[in-house]
């Protein structure tokens, strides 16, 4: 009986020592989880390279002189490809701004372009599409400029597109009607197959507008709105909204005797460096309006916003440009910017991003 009561004893004991054992593991792992939390520290910008003159001074440097850069998009490889509006081609730079060829002319060839638009890299595929023909039509290219195919687009297509996968364009629509702001175009079945984000916004504010695909979640700031918003591709619902902390100023109609023109005051543009989501957020000062002719903007601010634990911190230290600075895409840790039309001469930046972060205990456990 005595040996029997010591084996229960025993028994009894080395569950609650177990018991005791796992409660321990999970707090420390708990414990552990708080302190190893990574948050942002520094973000830190340097310029990689410079690409575009004023003025070629010799045939060196022809490659490098754009006429209007309208759209930038980069390779797998990190080229980037440059559509330039009123010389009607696109060029080729390496990863470090070295000139690598010049594509196409203007024409109806299937090697040509008519009135080309938007510029889009499909990088799954590594195929080039131009939109084209005012926003009609898009070809599709080969990265070494050999013409695959044309498509005819469901409606004009002005804005930002991406690729979400193979065969299907993610496009922002023109919104004439309050209709959808977003749609998915089929490339394969040539139909629309969801629409969605109905956004009550001015369709002039749509060309400042940019998208960014990450895990199924569409990430842009519609219009002037200074907004971020998150959508579920799947489903098309909206999943994350979150107000961009900067004062709003709502765009404004101009009317001249036979113009009309829309002055943006503030936008942002989501991009993504390293897993870490940011927003670029551009406020416009304008001159006093005129009558003869639309005034272009006497300056152009920056700040720039992380989205960390749900909210929207501002980030110091972005570089200044001399020019009305552009956004364009994103490579690995590369940002790609160019100048605006509103610029004496357009030229393009990559700037490399260094994301620090460190590991930092959770606040609720502070």
């Amino acid at each position: 009986m005595r040996r029997y009561k010591y084996l229960r004893e025993f028994q009894t004991r080395s569950i609650e020592t177990v018991a005791f054992s796992l409660i321990s593991l999970v707090i420390i792992a708990q414990l552990a989880d708080a302190y190893t939390q990574e948050k942002l520290s520094n973000v830190q910008f340097s310029v990689v390279a410079k690409i575009g003159v004023q003025e070629a001074k010799n045939k060196d440097e022809e490659p490098y002189q754009l006429a209007s850069i309208l759209s930038i998009d980069c390779d797998t490889a990190g080229n980037l490809y440059v559509l330039d509006y009123k010389d009607v081609c696109v060029k080729v730079f390496d990863q470090s701004g070295r000139f690598m060829r010049r594509m196409f002319k203007g024409g109806q060839g299937p090697e040509e372009l008519s009135n080309p638009y938007r510029l889009i890299l499909n990088r799954l595929v590594n195929r080039l599409f131009v939109v084209q023909e005012y926003g009609f039509q898009m070809k599709e290219f080969e990265t070494t400029g050999a013409f695959c195919k044309s498509y005819g687009l469901p409606e004009q297509i002005f804005y930002d597109a991406r690729f979400m996968d193979e065969n299907r364009l993610l496009y922002i629509s023109r919104n004439q009607k309050r209709e959808a702001n977003i749609k998915i175009f089929n490339i394969k079945t040539l139909k629309v197959e969801k629409e969605f984000a109905v956004i009550n916004i001015p369709e002039m504010s749509q060309a400042l507008q940019k998208l960014l695909i990450s895990n199924d979640v569409l990430w842009t700031c519609p219009g002037d709105k200074m907004e971020l918003k998150g959508y579920d591709l799947k489903s098309g619902n909206e999943r994350h909204s979150f107000r961009i902390p900067e004062k709003y100023r709502a765009s404004e109609l101009i009317k001249g005797s036979n113009w009309q023109a829309v002055r943006i005051y503030n936008f942002g543009q989501a991009f993504m460096i390293d897993a870490q989501l940011f927003v670029l957020v551009i406020k416009q000062d304008f001159p006093p309006p005129r009558t003869d002719w639309p005034t272009e903007p006497k300056k152009r601010l920056i700040d720039l916003y992380c989205l960390e634990n749900n909210d929207l911190r501002k980030i110091l230290g972005f570089p200044k440009t001399e020019y009305f600075l552009d956004y364009h895409t994103t490579w690995r840790n590369r940002l790609i910017i160019s100048s605006s039309g509103y610029d004496l001469f357009p030229q393009i930046w990559i700037l490399q991003v260094q994301v620090q972060k460190k590991a930092e205990k959770r606040e609720s456990e502070r």
